[in-house]
């Protein structure tokens, strides 16, 4: 998903608060992987950018000389602590499914232990490993179990009968 218009300003702020002249802006952009090219050019306002080098932007800009640690509207370190913590909307995902499909600790546990291969065996070791191919993992395991929920067709409930008279039924006295 591309930036949004809030985004772009505020890493347009970032990168005056960092400093930078136009050939650093065109080296933070370039370390992107490629997906700040659009039509040719290093641009901010490239659709391929996601969250993730938005927070990586502003993490780099955070960490400049001139910026001290801190961005403008930001506590000290905020973006940094943000990309040190790969997985933190994941948990969150995570702990909402979890919580939609009514999973009780020990479900949930054996679920992540299936879906990471034996590498983790709760929600702390997922983020202990810090990993966001582990993390989709059990999202995706976690998806497919509320789609087979939603699928599954409801209990039979037995239709009610003619009703009999206790003579009928054959039940003594």
């Amino acid at each position: 998903m591309a930036w949004t218009k809030p985004q772009i300003k505020a890493a347009a702020i970032a990168a005056r608060s960092a400093d930078w002249n136009d050939q650093q802006l065109h080296m933070v952009l370039s370390s992107l992987g490629g997906r700040a090219v659009h039509q040719g050019k290093l641009t901010r306002t490239s659709p391929r950018l996601n969250d993730d080098d938005y927070e990586m932007y502003m993490a780099t800009a955070e960490a400049a000389p001139e910026c001290g640690g801190t961005l403008p509207r930001w506590n000290m370190g905020y973006w940094r602590a943000k990309v040190i913590d790969a997985i933190q909307r994941q948990r969150y995902t995570i702990e909402r499914l979890a919580g939609e499909l009514e999973l009780a600790p020990p479900h949930l546990n054996g679920m992540i232990d299936k879906a990471t291969g034996g590498r983790a065996k709760c929600l702390d070791d997922v983020d202990r490993l810090n990993d966001r191919a582990t993390a989709s993992r059990v999202i995706d395991l976690l998806k497919a179990k509320a789609k087979a929920k939603t699928l599954a067709p409801p209990p039979r409930v037995p239709r009610p009968g003619p009703h009999r008279t206790l003579v009928e039924q054959d039940i003594p006295f």
